[in-house]
């Protein structure tokens, strides 16, 4: 799979899913207390900012 220029949180959570089930046999829940629209932008920055304040 080639790396858009812009990555969405529904690329992300594939690549994650895809690394996971080709090294493992457990599963995994991905959890959230924020609904997040799948085509939003991955912000690395606002998560990076938001590490630094808190």
């Amino acid at each position: 799979m080639n790396t858009p220029s812009i990555i969405t949180y529904e690329y992300l959570l594939h690549n994650i899913h895809a690394h996971v089930k080709q090294h493992s046999n457990q599963t995994v829940t991905f959890m959230s207390s924020q609904k997040f629209n799948m085509n939003r932008l991955f912000d690395f920055e606002h998560i990076i900012k938001n590490k630094i304040t808190n």
